[in-house]
């Protein structure tokens, strides 16, 4: 079994136990459930701590897609391939694009890329909220990076 594996397995160990390790804005947190074996948690509390290097990444990038799914349908702008639509996420992180192919809109290709390399764009409604993909925000605004 491999670092990742392994680091993987504490994870979901760790969840069976009732902790919750997770991400959350640049920190590894777990959160000790009020009930449970204090003593097995104990122990999987020191694997996480031995493993961290490792089980990072795997946390961040179940907070990214946790948070990405809520951006789907948004316009997106990657060096690598443009611009393009928040297509799907997959439960490590990993995004899945939508862009046209060439000047035709109606052909699209879908890419995966790192969440690091690609900024969402959120258009705003009227009155301060976040507007959803499909929204009453003026067409000019969704055509903004030309994709509507």
């Amino acid at each position: 079994m491999d670092r990742a594996e392994k680091a993987s397995e504490v994870i979901e160990q760790a969840i069976r136990l009732g902790l919750k390790p997770e991400f959350d804005g640049g920190l590894n947190v777990v959160t000790l459930p009020s009930t449970g074996d204090l003593e097995k948690q104990r122990e999987v509390i020191q694997e996480i701590t031995k493993r961290l290097a490792d089980i990072r990444p795997l946390l961040e990038g179940r907070a990214v897609a946790a948070r990405a799914r809520k951006f789907l349908g948004q316009q997106i702008c990657c060096p690598e391939i443009g611009v393009g639509t928040l297509a799907d996420v997959s439960s490590d992180g990993t995004l899945q694009l939508s862009t046209s192919i060439g000047d035709d809109r109606s052909k699209r290709r879908t890419t995966t890329a790192n969440a690091r390399s690609v900024l969402i764009i959120r258009l705003e409604e009227t009155d301060g909220a976040t507007a959803p993909a499909e929204s009453t925000v003026e067409p000019q605004r969704k055509r903004f990076l030309g994709l509507i």
